[in-house]
């Protein structure tokens, strides 16, 4: 059944049910005979793809079982639908639906876009079998890239780009403000047409005097008099700051002070005194000067960051390929500039299915990049004569926040040109918040352009309001509570701790009335979400991030991060001290002194590359185990996984790791009742208590843009791009005022839809914290909160609507999960795997004393310098290397040369000895086997696999006894640096039985055949054999 539709643009306030209107719409399509793969719907993240599915499925499943539900979806489908409302035709619908959900085309927008070019490999040009990097990779193959630009270019040249990435305030490290801002920066500018750059013109001006004329008449100029007929002493000084700024040619000084700044912003006076003509006539003069130099330089900066950019965008595209990889935005610029995306017909063909109908979530969050890649797809459904193909978009303007990254508001007035047969509704009921919190917004935004803190941009807040209209509450169970409380600080207290400081006492009253209530903490900055997890660590109040915390919130980890820092930076004091004074001290030894714990953890750079970072970890983790608390204990053991995780990826270095885990966000197993996040991060998300510690942040204080950009329409490619320099150049040249004019309102508008989306998370409750003031705010959020709420209060709860006991009455006990019985499946373990096997050392069981016994440090030391002199050594006949040879294999284990030159020359010793010419000397072992064909290994790697384990391990020294071009025996030794004893023998029995093991099935020898002894690598000692073990099957 194919019915004609209308293509519909929903406009749906927040809390209105959007996911529920996109699947009406799914779920009209599907019983109208539209099968999943004909239907595309995509929407910003992979959490909202996913509802979006389990949305439709949930319903259908409900409509199925429940004639109640029926009724319910008839409501919101066509009349002509409701016959195929039917109990068989509705599991018929789920049942397909379910199996073919993977092939369903509900994804994000970046998902489409990957499927496309990876369909058009060679089309878009990009190499075959390319991968999404991650963000950890990009980080650091930007920061590699950010390496190259500083080696290439001078000082100066890295200076401009510093002072645009730091909006002009001073910085103590370049390459750390590049690291953190460039690449930003680099995304929003990256797909700027070449000619934007080169756009800007410096008007022309006339200059009828030189600069040295002017600067001789203002040799000449007197102060005006005083009242009293002194020269005016303000004048005198600003006057001869002049003479000595313009000598030098410092025009930005000229401008932005004195009498220079007052004629070019047009004031008739300075320091209170009228300006006389000949002195404006003048100064005129010299700001046409001023004008032609400020702006030329203007011109050529924005040139010169533009080779810059060319320069960090050609190393990082070098890294990036190397790595055969790509970023989310790579994929859609190729998409974009290949033209793909026009060959409708050929994308249908090779995903294998035609999109008869599209649906788009959150359209307001749609950049001008994503809308070139959309757009042919969304004319060819609007202009087909098929009228039964459906174009639907759902979002909503007043939420568009992310305009710092590209999202576009206005994208939903572009489908208006389409024609008026697309038709627009509006939602405003909203079933998220109740009555007093809609009231709220209502009070908060009706008249937002009447506000006095909104004057400066009342046109802004009009054409915002546009999008504006009365909401309404489907909540009718609770009234809900809403309040600003202004805050006093004391003399002690900091301004702005005062208001997180309320917030963790605020909490900590609300968990104490309705302990398992969800309270979302929403901030502006990602710092105030460090400054507000400590007011509640404080108060032991758990609480989470969103997306998970660091794992460096556990001291326990810290430690471990300090120990990996220490491995790859033997030097560095402060790790040395962290490790030191924690509980891993004894583990390493008995080390009196922070020179000895760096020397004795210097062994460990060339151990922890055998072990691998993830075993290493796992041996620290499980010593911090034992004397830390459950929570401490849940961290670590995530911390074992991102090691896991760290060994998987393409990176190696221990640096790297620790930046790894440092950056990586990793939610705790038990979800917190309190979330801690910016307003970014809470969209989409709802709490029953919403509170708002950090409405003071001024809007002035934002960082300001970097370049201004022209367009000719808000969707269309910039015609000009330039850096935006200061105020006092801007006001040299109208045209680059009114681009700085049309930018602040532009952000003077997301700021009002970031203002928005805070106060409509909350379900209950409502809580805006600001400061106590006697004066006028400056323009923040928290001056359009008082100004809209406070009706002239300016002290303690200057605004209540609502009962405060109403979170109270919301449910106090923790809410019970009903498990949902699913058919049990009986898996069968029994049959051998083939790949991942556990992996293990033959001396696992005794790993963490060899690599962390408590002998002497220079013992330590001494044997592993010794096996490696030894590893070098074939056949003592050969005749020894120098001692400065050995000095120098050895000299990474340590810094120490005496311990260095101690262990050599116990070697040279040693080899002497009767235990190691018994087993060095090839005449000796020539006599022993009556034979001179004999083949050395020395660390001979070995795989075993012993039922579904694979050990791993390197043999010290073998003798391959050959006879008849066949092995025909086998001599073993494993070297042991510490005293005979009947423990050590019987520790490593069976490391012996796994090396002899392998040996047996590698060369086809019988175990009978193998001789293993162990060396002990004392003056004093003689070879001990161990006996042979049972054989084991070799992987």
């Amino acid at each position: 059944m194919s019915l004609a539709v209308v293509p519909k643009i929903i406009r749906a306030s927040a809390g209105t049910g959007k996911t529920f209107q996109l699947s009406n719409a799914y779920i009209a399509l599907l019983l109208g005979g539209a099968a999943p793969h004909e239907i595309l719907a995509t929407t910003f993240t992979k959490k909202a793809a996913k509802e979006i599915g389990d949305r439709i499925a949930i319903r259908l499943a409900s409509a199925a079982s429940s004639e109640e539900a029926r009724k319910e979806l008839s409501r919101f489908v066509d009349p002509k639908l409701h016959n195929a409302i039917t109990e068989e035709n509705l599991l018929s619908l789920l049942r397909s639906f379910l199996l073919r959900r993977a092939s369903a085309r509900i994804s994000t927008f970046d998902s489409l876009c990957i499927e496309i070019v990876r369909n058009f490999t060679l089309e878009v040009g990009v190499p075959v079998g390319w991968r999404i990097l991650d963000s950890f990779e990009q980080s650091l193959l930007c920061e590699d890239a950010i390496g190259t630009l500083c080696l290439e270019n001078r000082a100066e040249q890295l200076s401009e780009l510093v002072q645009i990435l730091s909006r002009g305030q001073s910085v103590r490290s370049v390459h750390v403000k590049l690291r953190e801002n460039l690449y930003e920066l680099y995304e929003q500018l990256r797909d700027i047409p070449l000619g934007a750059w080169t756009q800007y013109e410096v008007p022309v001006f006339n200059m009828q005097e030189s600069l040295s004329e002017l600067l001789a008449k203002l040799e000449h100029i007197e102060a005006p008099l005083t009242k009293k007929g002194q020269p005016n002493k303000n004048w005198e000084k600003a006057i001869s700051s002049d003479r000595e700024v313009l000598s030098s040619e410092n025009w930005d000084r000229f401008i932005s002070k004195g009498i220079g700044f007052a004629v070019a912003s047009g004031s008739s006076t300075y320091s209170r005194q009228e300006i006389p003509p000949e002195i404006t006539e003048l100064y005129s003069a010299l700001l046409v000067h001023a004008k032609s130099a400020l702006l030329e330089r203007l011109r050529h900066q924005t040139w010169a960051t533009k080779e810059l950019f060319d320069q960090f965008h050609a190393s990082f595209e070098k890294r990036k390929r190397a790595a055969g990889g790509m970023s989310f935005s790579d994929v859609k610029i190729r998409l974009s500039d290949s033209n793909v995306h026009h060959r409708l017909e050929e994308i249908f063909y090779r995903l294998d299915g035609r999109f008869s109908h599209i649906l788009l979530d959150e359209f307001q969050d749609t950049s001008a990049r994503e809308w070139r890649v959309i757009q042919p797809l969304i004319e060819e459904i609007l202009s087909s004569s098929e009228k039964s193909r459906l174009m639907f978009c759902v979002g909503d303007p007043k939420q568009a926040i992310y305009g710092w990254r590209g999202g576009v508001a206005a994208i939903f007035d572009e489908f208006l040109r389409y024609g008026p047969a697309i038709k627009q509704e509006l939602l405003t009921v909203s079933y998220r918040s109740a009555p007093a919190i809609i009231e709220t917004v209502n009070a908060l935004f009706s008249q937002v352009e009447d506000l006095e803190s909104a004057q400066d941009f009342r046109d802004a807040a009009l054409r915002w309001k546009k999008n504006f209209s009365q909401h309404q509450s489907g909540k009718s169970e609770q009234q809900g509570f809403a309040t600003v409380i202004a805050c006093l600080p004391s003399p002690e207290e900091e301004k702005e701790g005062i208001l997180f400081e309320r917030a963790g006492a605020l909490i900590e009253e609300l968990l104490g009335q309705s302990p398992h209530i969800s309270i979302g903490v929403l901030v502006r900055r990602n710092r105030g979400i460090a400054r507000m997890m400590y007011e509640l660590s404080k108060r032991g109040i758990d609480a989470s991030e969103e997306g998970g915390n660091p794992l460096t919130d556990s001291p326990a980890v810290v430690i471990l991060l300090s120990v990996f820092h220490l491995i790859d930076h033997p030097g560095d004091t402060r790790s040395a001290y962290h490790v030191f004074h924690s509980p891993l001290r004894h583990f390493f030894g008995d080390c009196s002194t922070l020179e000895e714990l760096s020397l004795l953890v210097t062994r460990y750079h060339r151990s922890q590359l055998d072990l691998g970072v993830s075993r290493l970890a796992f041996l620290l983790a499980q010593e911090l185990a034992s004397v830390s608390d459950e929570r401490d204990r849940r961290r670590l053991g995530q911390f074992v996984r991102l090691a896991t995780q760290f060994e998987s990826s393409s990176f190696s270095r221990l640096r790297d790791f620790v930046q790894f885990v440092r950056e990586q966000k990793v939610e705790d197993v038990r979800k917190a009742s309190v979330r801690v996040m910016t307003i970014h991060q809470s969209k989409g998300l709802e709490f029953d208590a919403v509170i708002l510690p950090e409405l003071e942040s001024l809007f002035s204080r934002r960082p300001k843009p970097s370049f201004l950009v022209e367009r000719g329409s808000t969707l269309s490619q910039p015609r000009m791009i330039v850096r935006a320099g200061t105020k006092f150049v801007r006001m040299l040249d109208p045209r680059l005022e009114q681009l700085a004019e049309v930018q602040a309102r532009e952000q003077f508008e997301e700021e009002l839809c970031v203002l928005y989306v805070a106060v409509t998370r909350a379900k209950f409750g409502l809580f805006l914290l600001v400061q106590e003031r006697d004066k006028p705010r400056s323009l923040s959020h928290a001056s359009l909160v008082c100004d809209a709420l406070s009706k002239g209060d300016t002290s303690g709860k200057i605004y209540v609507l609502g009962e405060s006991t109403c979170l109270r009455s919301l449910e106090t006990s923790p809410p019970v999960e009903h498990p949902i019985e699913l058919a049990k499946v009986q898996l069968d373990f029994s049959a051998p795997r083939r790949r991942f096997f556990p992996r293990s050392s033959p001396s696992a069981s005794q790993e963490n004393a060899l690599l962390f016994s408590r002998t002497s440090l220079h013992q330590r030391l001494h044997g592993v310098a010794i096996h490696r002199c030894l590893e070098s050594v074939e056949w003592l006949e050969d005749g020894l290397l120098s001692k400065e040879f050995y000095q120098e294999l050895c000299a990474d284990l340590s810094r120490d040369q005496g311990v260095i030159d101690d262990a050599v020359s116990r070697f040279l010793s040693l080899v002497k000895l009767s235990p190691l010419t018994h087993v060095l000397s090839r005449l000796k072992c020539e006599e022993r086997h009556r034979t001179d064909t004999i083949r050395v290994e020395r660390e001979f790697p070995i795989f075993l696999k012993v039922e579904d384990t694979i050990f791993s391990g390197a043999i010290d020294r073998l003798h391959l006894i050959y006879r008849e071009d066949k092995v025909d025996s086998v001599e073993l030794f494993d070297f042991k640096s510490g005293k005979q004893s009947k423990m050590v023998e019987t520790k490593h029995r069976a490391q012996i039985a796994h090396y002899q093991s392998a040996v047996s099935r590698l060369f086809d020898v019988p175990i009978e055949a193998i001789s293993t002894e162990i060396v002990y690598l004392t003056e004093d000692s003689n070879p001990k054999q161990i006996p042979s073990e049972p054989q084991q099957e070799l992987f």
